[in-house]
This record gives structure tokens, C-alpha cells and sequence, in this order.
């Protein structure tokens, strides 16, 4: 499972319908409708901090302002997946 290629698929409209997309504070907020559940990606980018260590990007999915589950995911990876073929 890619998470960064399904946030991709989401943020560009090919899976489900976006609601909003809003960036602040370095986050991109992405809200998007699945069935009848509306759930938000956070993403924030990867940087260097000024000591020159790497932190890399990091993705969080929130369904009803908690954190979803893992079979969530795996779910809308397996949307992904037919929406490739």
C-alpha cells in the first residue's frame, strides 16, 4: 500500500469527490466524500531542518476528526487499485 500515491489520486479528483483543499502552516487539509462518509487528508510535505536531518512526508486520514482505521485504508487502496486498471 502507497499512501502517497492514493493521497495523490484523491487530491487530483480520479477516486472520490473533493469537498475542499486548503493549505496552511505547511498542511494541505484535503475533505473528500466516499459513499456516504466524509473523511480528511492530512498532508504534510517533507523537509530538511536546518541541522540538516530529513524528516520525510507524512499523511494522516481522519474519519469524523479520529484517526481511521487501517482497514479504511486498505479499502480505499483497493479502490485505487481497480480505478488503475
Amino acid at each position: 500500500m502507497e499512501i502517497n500515491k492514493l493521497y495523490e489520486a484523491i487530491a487530483d479528483n480520479q477516486l472520490f469527490h473533493t469537498i475542499s483543499k486548503q493549505t496552511k502552516n505547511n498542511k494541505t487539509y484535503l475533505k473528500f466524500k466516499r459513499h456516504d462518509s466524509v473523511f480528511t487528508f492530512i498532508y504534510t510535505p517533507s523537509f530538511i531542518s536546518e541541522q540538516g536531518e530529513e524528516t520525510p512526508a507524512k499523511y494522516v486520514l481522519l474519519k469524523d476528526k479520529e484517526k481511521a482505521r487501517l482497514g479504511t485504508l486498505r479499502v480505499m487502496w483497493q479502490d485505487y487499485l481497480e480505478h488503475k486498471q
